[in-house]
C-alpha cells in the first residue's frame, strides 16, 4: 500500500514521535510510505525506506496551502497513492484539497483536546477519523465523519526498565513541551513551597515558550541547584529508568505518548485528573489541578515511595499500525 502522511514539522513533541514511529512500523511492514512536513529534527529518526518530503504544509496562509494541494494531487497521480494521512489541522485542510484534486481518499488522526470551530471542517469530509482516546471522540464527536474509531496508540519496546538509584534525593521527572497547557508553569509552582526540603530534584526534558520565564523563576526561588532544564532529549526511556517518579500536570491532553512510555518501563507517575489520563490510569495516580493538592502529593512521594504499579502494559506499535491498516480499507 502507498501511504502519505502529512503533519506540520518533525521537530519534537507526541504527534511527531506517533507518526515516526507508525510510518517506520509500516515501512518495516513492507508498504511504501511517505511523510509530507515541513522538516525538522526528527526527520532522520524515521525508517530508511520512508521518504521524507520537504512542504509547507505547516503555514496557516490558504494561497500557500492551495499551491500544496495542487503540488500533491500531481504526485497522488503520478505516483499512485493510496491513501492520505493527514495528523493536525492545517495538513488536514491540504489533504481534503488534495483528496478532492486527486481522488485519493484522506484519512485524519485526532490527537489532541481541539477547539471547536471552523478550523475542523476538513475533518467532517475525511473518508474516516480516528481518534487516539475515546476522551478525544467525545469532545471533537461533532466534527467528525460517520466512520470514526478510537485507535489506542502504540509505543515501541523501550528496551530498559526501571531502575532508580538508590541514596541520594528523590528524583522526579517532567518530559514535554514547555506550554501552559502541558502545565510545567503549573508544576514549579508546586513545588515552590518545598523549597526548605533537600531531599528532591527535577529534572525537565523538553523546549518550549515558557523556558525563559520558568529559568528565571527557578533562579528567583533559588532552586537552580534542584530544578534541572536538561533541553530536549532522545533518551526519554534511559531518563524514566532513573527517576523516581514522572510528572503530568497536563492542563489538556490527548493521549500522552510519554506517559505510555513511563508505564512501559515501569516508572510511578502522577498525573492531573484528566478524561485521557482516567482512560490509562486508576484513582491513585491521578489528582486535581490544585497546587496545595499536588504539593502535598509531592511531598508524601517523596515521604513514601511507590512501586511500580501493575498495569496492563501498552499496546505495541505493530499492533496499533495494524489496526490503522485495517482501517484504512474498510469502509
Amino acid at each position: 500500500m502507498k501511504i502519505v502522511h502529512l503533519l506540520p514539522g518533525l521537530e519534537v513533541g507526541g504527534v511527531e514521535t506517533h507518526v515516526v514511529d507508525l510510518a517506520s512500523e509500516q515501512a518495516r511492514s513492507g508498504h511504501r510510505v511517505t511523510v509530507v512536513s515541513g522538516g525538522g529534527r526528527m526527520v532522520s529518526q524515521l525508517h530508511p525506506d520512508v521518504t521524507h518530503i520537504t512542504m509547507a504544509v505547516h503555514r496557516k496562509n490558504p494561497i500557500t496551502g492551495a499551491i500544496c494541494a495542487v503540488k500533491l494531487a500531481w504526485m497522488a497521480r503520478s505516483k499512485g497513492w493510496d491513501v492520505l494521512h493527514a495528523h493536525s489541522r492545517v495538513p488536514a485542510w491540504i489533504a481534503w484539497w488534495t483528496s478532492t484534486i486527486s481522488g485519493v481518499p484522506f484519512i485524519v488522526t485526532c490527537h489532541g483536546i481541539y477547539s471547536l470551530n471552523a478550523g475542523l471542517t476538513p475533518y467532517r469530509h475525511a473518508d474516516g477519523a480516528i481518534c487516539v482516546s475515546k476522551a478525544v471522540m467525545d469532545h471533537q464527536r461533532d466534527w467528525l465523519p460517520t466512520r470514526t474509531a478510537v485507535i489506542k496508540n502504540g509505543i515501541p519496546d523501550p528496551g530498559v526498565r526501571w531502575s532508580p538509584k538508590e541514596g541520594g534525593p528523590f528524583r522526579f521527572l517532567f518530559v514535554g513541551r514547555l506550554t501552559k497547557v502541558k502545565g510545567i508553569d503549573f508544576l514549579i509552582s508546586a513545588f515552590l513551597p518545598m523549597a526548605n526540603r533537600q531531599d528532591w530534584v527535577l529534572d525537565i526534558a523538553g523546549e518550549g515558550p515558557l523556558e525563559e520565564e520558568l529559568r528565571e523563576k527557578v533562579a528567583s526561588a533559588g532552586l537552580g541547584d534542584r530544578i534541572s532544564f536538561l533541553g530536549y532529549r532522545d533518551d526519554v526511556a534511559e531518563l524514566l529508568s532513573k527517576s523516581h517518579c514522572c510528572l503530568f500536570p497536563s492542563r489538556s491532553e490527548g493521549a500522552g505518548l510519554v506517559l505510555l512510555t513511563a508505564l512501559a518501563v515501569g516508572t510511578p507517575v502522577i498525573a492531573s485528573d484528566l478524561p485521557a489520563f482516567r482512560e490509562t490510569l486508576d484513582d491513585r495516580s491521578l489528582i486535581p489541578m490544585e497546587a496545595s493538592v499536588w504539593t502535598d502529593r509531592l511531598a508524601n512521594a517523596i515521604d513514601h515511595p511507590d512501586s511500580p504499579q501493575p498495569t496492563s502494559p501498552p499496546r505495541s506499535i505493530h499492533d496499533m499500525a495494524v489496526e490503522v491498516g485495517e482501517f484504512y480499507v474498510t469502509k
